[in-house]
């Protein structure tokens, strides 16, 4: 999963500075000043980049770009242009689809701009790479408004 657990040792915003008063804890640990400063240097470049093996599905949060393994290429979830999927709690003619504003970048190469869409369930192949939405989440209610920073994709990144 793409998506960082509160814990995740490759998320490294969930590391604290240490204090004399108290020792950070990682994932139930208490470790030393001395190791502190370690994680804490360790992350000063910041959160590595997720990856993903081609061909499997993986989550990807709005603002995130996954790294793709072996195939030299990085998508990026930008933002949920539409969604006017059903809501499950209604019952719809149809069945609605959801827009996503999503970029691809190769080694190399510039940035692409990339639409991707949840209806019709189809892969968009761009630069030799075909990209497909699985699933969105949170799914749509009538009742609910949702965070448009709150989106979860599952997609699949593969060689055509």
């Amino acid at each position: 999963m793409v998506v960082p657990d509160a814990g995740s040792a490759r998320d490294c915003r969930h590391v604290a500075a240490p204090t004399f008063a108290t020792l950070e804890i990682v994932k139930g640990r208490r470790l030393s000043l001395a190791s502190s400063l370690l994680v804490m240097a360790a992350c000063a470049h910041g959160p590595l980049e997720p990856s993903a093996a081609p061909g499997s599905p993986f989550r990807i949060g709005v603002g995130q770009s996954v790294s793709i393994e072996g195939l030299n290429v990085v998508l990026g979830f930008e933002e949920v242009l539409e969604d006017s999927r059903c809501p499950s709690d209604v019952m719809c003619v149809w069945a609605g689809t959801a827009r996503l504003k999503a970029f691809l970048r190769g080694d190399g190469q510039t940035r692409r701009e990339v639409e991707l869409k949840t209806f019709p369930r189809a892969a968009l192949v761009v630069d030799g790479y075909a990209i497909q939405v699985e699933a969105l989440e949170p799914f749509p209610r009538s009742n609910v408004r949702i965070d448009p920073r709150g989106y979860v994709a599952t997609v699949i990144v593969s060689r055509p």
